[in-house]
């Protein structure tokens, strides 16, 4: 397993040019602290430390939602630590596969809501939406996907190509691909702070992490400290916000067959 955390190289000076400057009548004494009446021990500062103390968050930091699973244990979530994307993932996976249930609400940040999930990781993925902003439902499970029109009835689409467009797109909303796009990137824990929506969050703080480095298809990542995600910003044209309501609790999936 790679470590979370990266440290900071330092710039080493490999030489120094050194120039004397001459006068007519021959080269300057060098100025020493003895020669300027300054006892030299006096002189020698004391050596400073090199590692920088954590920085300590602004508000206090709430418990886990849930035990930390062991792989997440080797990474840090403290403001200034690196996590390795590929690292970050994988926790992410195994605290959402510890989890099992959850819902996640998906939106441009404003008043409409594209889409909500409530999902079941427990074998494999099952999801329902029963709400989408195009008015359309779906139930998505190992074997197969189903849509509901307006409230029309329910359609199967696996190998329909006028709906398998639709639920396809959803497959890969209630399967967080913003996980994929995190893999290659390394992330810095920036704070611990209030997450900044009104989306109803499963909790109101978390750990805020972003790209090290600059932007990318995922703008910002918050998590609590059992690494739940809270709420995700993908910065694209859509500006794609999901905000996850809870984790753990009960979820319902109608019959559809």
């Amino acid at each position: 397993m790679k470590r979370g955390g990266r440290t900071t190289a330092l710039l080493a000076i490999v030489g120094l040019a050194l120039t004397g400057c001459a006068s007519d009548s021959g080269a300057q004494e060098p100025t020493t602290p003895a020669s300027q009446g300054i006892d030299a021990e006096q002189s020698t500062a004391a050596p400073q430390p090199t590692d920088a103390e954590p920085v300590e968050p602004e508000i206090p930091v709430a418990p886990p939602a849930q035990p930390v699973p062991e792989f997440c244990l080797e990474l840090t979530l403290e403001i200034g630590a690196v996590l390795h994307g590929e690292d970050l993932t994988t926790c992410i996976l195994t605290a959402q596969a510890t989890a099992e249930t959850g819902r996640m609400v998906t939106s441009d940040g404003g008043d409409d809501v594209w889409s909500t999930f409530d999902f079941d990781m427990v074998p494999e993925l099952t999801a329902y939406s029963p709400e989408s902003q195009a008015g359309f439902a779906y139930v998505l499970t190992p074997e197969g996907d189903w849509i509901n029109v307006r409230g029309t009835g329910w359609t199967q689409t696996t190998g329909d190509p006028t709906w398998a467009g639709l639920t396809d797109t959803a497959r890969i909303m209630s399967h967080r691909i913003y996980l994929t796009w995190m893999e290659d990137t390394d992330w810095e824990v920036r704070t611990y702070a209030e997450v900044p929506t009104d989306g109803d969050p499963f909790v109101t703080a978390g750990w805020r992490l972003a790209p090290e480095g600059g932007t990318g298809p995922v703008n910002e990542v918050w998590l609590d400290s059992s690494f739940l995600p809270i709420y995700v910003h993908e910065p694209g044209r859509v500006r794609l916000r999901t905000v996850f309501q809870d984790w753990g609790g009960p979820v319902e999936f109608p019959a559809v067959s």
